[in-house]
């Protein structure tokens, strides 16, 4: 993340177009493959490793037992890679938060506020191949030995049974128009209708080991993905899509506006 003066809505940046091109035909991109994947997780997790322990674990030059292309050229190399991450999922964008007339005078007045498309974010979590496994597209019941209801996942939920029943007959019976304009595009292959809830967290982090350095970010995932991994750092379940401003306590978010 960087300051910027740029105008509200203005993205960050996107990287180059071969980046971008990159990203879309190489579900491990910005690594090379999944053994370069797995050794940057192994690197970053739980949290990034010291440039020495970098070096001797992951440099190929430096680890004659690695097998070729699994590693990084450099130290530099990884770390390199690792700054493209921002780009998984889209863009960053910047707008400005205002402070209000009401607000008390320590308040800063202006801050600024860094956030994703969620469309695009959440297009690009559903599609994730490692995630695919542990998708649920439709409700279900589940009950124990002795005939009870059992309650899991979000989609073993009544909620979950409420709103898909609505939605089939909205799409079947209810809107003529919804009808006519999905046959017109998807014709005999018109797609079912599913539910994705949307699940929003945020907490203030730090981003130094002095907690000098705060930010608040604003992650999404989606109901879909099973609670055993839906907030698993490993999976990448969790994406963020905004940074808040540092001090956005509950006063201040309230003195602010876009």
């Amino acid at each position: 993340m960087r300051e910027t003066s740029l105008t509200a809505g203005h993205p960050v940046g996107i990287g180059n177009v071969d980046e971008v091109e990159d990203a879309q035909n190489n579900i491990y991109w910005p690594f090379d493959n999944v053994d370069q994947y797995n050794l940057a997780k192994f690197l970053c997790y739980p949290k990034i490793k010291s440039n020495g322990i970098i070096r001797r674990s992951g440099v190929e030059s430096q680890c004659s037992w690695m097998k070729p292309g699994s590693g990084f050229k450099t130290v530099n190399d990884f770390k390199n890679r690792l700054s493209l991450l921002e780009q998984v999922g889209g863009e960053w964008f910047v707008a400005p938060l205002k402070a209000t007339e009401q607000a008390y005078a320590w308040v800063p007045k202006v801050r600024q506020f860094y956030f994703k498309d969620t469309m695009a974010v959440l297009k690009d979590l559903i599609g994730d191949p490692k995630l695919a496994p542990y998708m649920k597209w439709y409700p279900e019941k589940l009950y124990d030995e002795s005939n009870r209801r059992v309650y899991t996942d979000l989609s073993t939920g009544d909620w979950w049974w409420r709103l898909q029943v609505k939605l089939f007959f909205l799409c079947a019976n209810g809107k003529e128009q919804i009808k006519n304009e999905v046959n017109a595009k998807y014709g005999d292959s018109a797609p079912s209708v599913t539910i994705i809830p949307l699940i929003l967290t945020s907490d203030k982090t730090h981003l130094s080991h002095s907690g000098k350095k705060k930010a608040w970010p604003v992650f999404m995932t989606v109901g879909n993905i099973t609670e055993r991994v839906r907030f698993s750092e490993q999976m990448n379940s969790l994406r963020a899509i905004g940074f808040l401003p540092p001090h956005a306590g509950t006063d201040l978010m309230m003195d602010l506006q876009c």
